[in-house]
């Protein structure tokens, strides 16, 4: 039986390593901006200089890297941005909240101003009813008094770390700037690396006609991309790959593919929907086929563990395991990024394999974290996990870390529509009141109280009550409802006006709702033909 191209033998692995060229793809160049000084010398000095000769970057490669280069090395400056000021990003902006809650303690002291000067007002006359002594109320502005003089000094507090961090921010920015105008590390490749030529514009178009077959079926590589790219970027996997396959024709020679492209287009998946250390066959068949050579694909940290083992480049322990490290995490960190993308838009997060957001196995990688921790591994990870608002023991996100959005949201915004946060409060807030502590509940008051000027309840017995503030919003509308009618027609009032017939008709139904409405708005509701008892 002839061998299969769908394994190696350890025999088979040396040959590969002895005789093959190297092609690296540009998120493993890429993931060189992310490594220590240490890391790059020790590639370049023992690996990258053992195989001088044999390493060969595509041209599609090369322009990805260009591309995204400086965006790389670059991104850092974005989270130390982020520190201060959120910029529209859902996590981040650290110092701009500690200004907000700050802002939050003034304006609730203005109004605990207001609350007391008024209840002097009314009980400071000894003539006339409501009269009581104002030794405690006069005791209370003292103590309001010594509390906004703190105030004073948390803010100066603040202002000094605020004016540090940004002075350190700068001084990081500047050293990353100075960094992107001078990269030592794209000088080196092109003291080790062959680079290849791009395809002219006719042939791109030949192969993107196969690639809109190829994506329509799920043949790989690339078709991951679909979603997430536009144009001949969207194809970019693809001529890459066909690139390679011509440079094999051409050399004769087989191929070693490095990567840290993780997508199931490349690797083949194992039963539990997890990446394999094995390339997707239909790729290992299609190169053979068409070069009449051999490929496997490592990713970087791989690479560097295999070459000491066939090639003696002595790479230190060490350095392997860091590298290591920096890979897992790095792809740790992108699915915690997609878990907090989920877990923003109240999506029911779970820890399965049929879980999928954005097309992606997020509860595959979850129950796989799951099972690394029973190993006593990735503790770290299931913290931030955890962190993020994702419960375990539930499997889902946990009710504190929803509030916390729903309080974090509703203080963003500048203009927020009441009945949007009404119904979002009842569906989601108000049944897990159980499960929050106090001092979430007292936080989500008092931004209620403050953006809708009015106590925020928390029994809802139903969802019966549901639409009481569409009504109350329509019955105040003047351009909708000029004559301040409770109830109209369906042509005005649309779907509203099912729903309040019901109660006009029924007793019951309009009595568990009484207690939402003033006494002037049951009044005018029982002139209209509202059963009020």
């Amino acid at each position: 039986m002839e061998d299969s191209i769908f394994r190696f033998t350890e025999e088979e692995e040396k040959e590969l390593f002895e005789k093959g060229h190297i092609v690296f793809d540009s998120s493993a160049l890429l993931s060189f901006y992310g490594y220590s000084e240490r890391i790059s010398e020790e590639y370049f000095n023992k690996v990258f200089e053992t195989l001088k000769g044999r390493l060969w970057l595509p041209a599609q490669v090369i322009y990805e890297f260009e591309k995204n280069r400086e965006k790389v090395i670059t991104k850092p400056k974005g989270e130390y941005q982020n520190l201060t000021k959120s910029n529209g990003r859902k996590d981040g902006g650290y110092l701009e909240s500690i200004q907000n809650d700050i802002d939050l303690i003034r304006k609730n002291t203005k109004s605990i101003h207001g609350q007391i000067k008024t209840l002097a007002e009314r009980t400071i006359k000894d003539d006339k009813h409501p009269y009581i002594s104002q030794k405690y109320i006069s005791e209370f502005k003292d103590v309001l008094k010594a509390f906004e003089s703190n105030i004073e000094i948390l803010n100066q507090g603040y202002e000094n770390l605020l004016n540090d961090t940004e002075k350190q921010i700068e001084e990081k920015i500047k050293e990353l700037d100075e960094k992107s105008s001078s990269d030592n590390f794209r000088e080196r490749l092109d003291k080790y690396f062959d680079h290849g030529k791009p395809y002219s514009y006719v042939q791109m178009l030949e192969f993107i006609k196969e690639g809109q077959f190829r994506y329509e079926n799920e043949i790989p590589p690339g078709y991951k991309d679909e979603k997430e790219k536009i144009g001949f970027q969207m194809y970019g996997d693809l001529l890459l790959w066909f690139q390679i396959i011509d440079y094999a024709k051409d050399k004769k020679k087989p191929i070693i593919f490095v990567t840290n492209d993780v997508k199931e287009d490349w690797w083949q998946q194992d039963d539990n929907g997890q990446n394999s250390d094995v390339p997707r066959h239909e790729l290992l068949f299609e190169f053979k086929d068409k070069s009449k050579q051999k490929i496997w694909f490592y990713t970087i940290d791989r690479l560097i563990f295999k070459s000491n083992k066939y090639l003696d480049t002595e790479v230190s322990a060490e350095v392997i395991e860091e590298i290591q490290n920096l890979n897992i995490g790095n792809i740790d960190k992108e699915w915690l990024e997609l878990l907090q993308d989920a877990l923003d838009n109240d999506e029911d997060v779970r820890a399965n394999h049929r879980y999928k957001f954005k097309g992606k196995s997020l509860g595959t990688w979850l129950t796989g974290i799951a099972q690394r921790n029973k190993e006593g591994k990735k503790l770290e990870i299931r913290a931030e996990i955890e962190e993020l608002g994702f419960d375990y023991n539930l499997r889902g996100r946990t009710p504190e870390a929803s509030t916390k959005r729903f309080i974090r949201k509703l203080i963003s915004d500048e203009d927020p529509l009441k009945v949007n946060y009404q119904n979002w409060f009842n569906s989601i807030i108000a049944p897990k009141k159980d499960d929050l502590n106090e001092e979430t509940i007292e936080q989500l008051n008092e931004v209620w109280e403050l953006k809708f000027d009015e106590e925020r309840y928390w029994d809802v017995p139903s969802r019966i009550k549901d639409r009481v503030d569409d009504w109350k919003e329509f019955r105040y509308d003047s351009e909708n409802n000029p004559r301040g009618k409770w109830s109209t027609n369906d042509q005005e009032m649309g779907d509203l006006y099912t729903w309040v017939l019901k109660r006009k008709k029924d007793s019951d139904l309009m009595g568990l709702i009484l207690d939402r409405f003033s006494q002037q708005e049951l009044e005018e509701l029982k002139v209209e033909g509202f059963p009020i008892e």
